[in-house]
């Protein structure tokens, strides 16, 4: 039995009355067997400390009044999440004896994947529990762009957007805040934005009504390559077409679905031959011809060779 000696009088009976956990008139059983500090505190028992920081004042092992700090702990990481990324969140400070995150880890960091409210629980060696919460935002994948949404074929105008980023990518068109595009088509643009998120978007800008119209229809299905000015080349029924729509590709297929000859972009220039600039046989050849813009048209069909 664990029993301390206090001077002085115990129920003003005795001098020197022994104390143990049961008869200690200082302080009611709590239930347990640990030790009393100086006659009148078990160890384990509430008290104050005093600074108003801590919660959960008790008394110690060392007999010492202490209590558990009552400030958040702080999370690192960025209040933004990159659609499509992962984003790691650590705890500052430690280490500690345990970790315990919203979204089940138990390390010192946590990756997560989606915006969210997290908060985290540790533990430190003496048995004080602290928390902390982060709320991570998801970031913009957007953009919205300022431009025209009808052209004409040899019409130029600017095209840019209604925000400010750290980089831009328009492709062959540059890399400054706006680019200087010509005719219908569609323009694409990557940014990075100030999170260092990377973000692409496309925009269509059609034909405008009155605009005198490009008609692929048009598509020459025999090519006489004779040198005569007629039919010499296989035209797409659009003039210009590589400088108006440089967006477009041009397959040229043999029976056997072998690539003989291809162009990006395709400039109505044609004649019969292939790769390497050598005549191909006169005969049937079959055709891919692609065109972003003019609502993405499309042309698979047969074309032949006469010479």
């Amino acid at each position: 039995t664990n029993t301390d000696v206090r001077e002085g009088e115990c129920n003003g009976i005795f001098e020197g009355c022994q104390y143990d956990f049961r008869n200690n008139p200082q302080l009611a059983w709590q239930g347990d067997f640990k030790r009393f500090c100086d006659g009148e505190d078990q160890i384990g028992a509430p008290c104050d400390d005093g600074d108003p920081n801590t919660l959960n004042d008790v008394i110690n092992e060392e007999c010492e009044c202490k209590g558990c700090s009552a400030a958040e702990v702080d999370i690192t990481g960025s209040s933004f999440l990159c659609e499509g990324e992962m984003e790691f969140l650590a705890v500052m400070g430690g280490p500690y004896e345990n970790y315990d995150w919203s979204n089940g880890s138990n390390d010192p960091e946590a990756v997560i994947d989606s915006p969210g409210v997290y908060t985290v629980t540790v533990t430190d060696d003496g048995g004080c529990t602290r928390s902390g919460t982060i709320e991570v935002f998801p970031e913009s994948s957007s953009l919205t762009f300022i431009g025209p949404e009808y052209l004409c074929a040899d019409e130029e105008a600017n095209l840019e957007l209604d925000d400010i980023y750290e980089s831009y990518d328009w492709g062959i068109y540059g890399n400054d805040p706006s680019a200087s595009i010509r005719g219908p088509g569609v323009y694409d643009v990557t940014v990075i934005n100030d999170e260092g998120c990377i973000i692409s978007a496309a925009v269509e800008v059609v034909q405008g009504e009155d605009c005198e119209q490009d008609d692929p229809s048009k598509i020459e299905k025999v090519i006489t390559p004779n040198g005569d000015g007629y039919n010499d080349t296989f035209y797409t029924g659009i003039d210009n077409i590589a400088t108006d729509y440089p967006d477009n590709e041009l397959l040229v297929f043999n029976r056997w679905g072998g690539i003989v000859f291809q162009a990006r972009p395709y400039d109505n220039d044609w004649n019969g031959v292939n790769s390497s600039g050598n005549n191909l046989p006169e005969g049937t050849y079959y055709v891919l011809f692609r065109l972003r813009g003019l609502n993405n048209f499309e042309f698979k069909g047969s074309v032949t060779i006469i010479r």
